[in-house]
């Protein structure tokens, strides 16, 4: 299961969005550079945690 990342200028809804779909169970975020979110996107994916998730 995957989630989508368009939400361009709304930075707190696309980091907001990535948890809630992380403590959830999802491992995938779809995104593209031309939706300008790549780093909203980036901001709360820890590698450090543990856990993993794969953009495409």
């Amino acid at each position: 299961m995957g989630i989508g990342m368009w939400y361009p200028e709304q930075r707190q809804r696309c980091v907001d969005s990535v948890l809630i779909a992380h403590d959830e169970g999802y491992r995938y975020v779809d995104t593209a550079h031309q939706y300008g979110t790549e780093e909203y996107v980036g901001e709360p994916m820890n590698p450090s945690d543990g856990q993993t998730f794969r953009t495409r």
